[in-house]
């Protein structure tokens, strides 16, 4: 029974240790520009009414992919690409991840759709502004 006891205070141990360890992550908007030639780097493709979006985010040896949000009214649609990150003074490694965030938007009637996907552009980086600039891309597209 005493065995059993202090297994299961290491285990408890152990568990707690791994927690603390790991930085706390931040949810911000994703970067979809300034790292290539070409940027943002955002496709469309449709298929009836529905358009199917794909938008690429950029980050470091900190950030992991995160959600992505859309929202569809009338003809008009937002995207909003998410990633995560860890809190300021984590140590990261020196590397470019490549994110792909994808979209399916049902419209429910035939025209011209705005989309409209935002974004974070970090050539825009000041004191003031150390995420970047907030930016506004927009697409149409006809519909049948």
């Amino acid at each position: 029974m005493k065995g059993f006891l202090v297994c299961a205070g290491a285990l408890v141990l152990v568990a707690s240790c791994k927690g603390a360890t790991e930085p706390a992550r931040v949810r911000e908007l994703g970067v979809v520009a300034g790292y290539r030639d070409g940027d943002p780097q955002i496709t469309l493709r449709t298929a009836g009414r529905t358009v199917y979006v794909s938008v690429l985010t950029y980050g470091g040896g900190c950030e992991s992919k995160g959600e992505t949000e859309s929202v569809v009214r009338g003809l008009e649609a937002e995207i909003r690409p998410y990633d995560y990150t860890v809190v300021a003074g984590t140590v990261c490694t020196s590397e470019l991840k490549v994110f792909a965030h994808e979209a399916a938007l049902e419209f429910r009637q035939s025209g011209t759709a705005r989309v409209r996907i935002y974004g974070i552009d970090n050539r825009g980086r000041t004191a003031q502004e150390p995420l970047g600039d907030t930016i506004t891309v927009e697409r149409t597209i006809v519909l049948p």
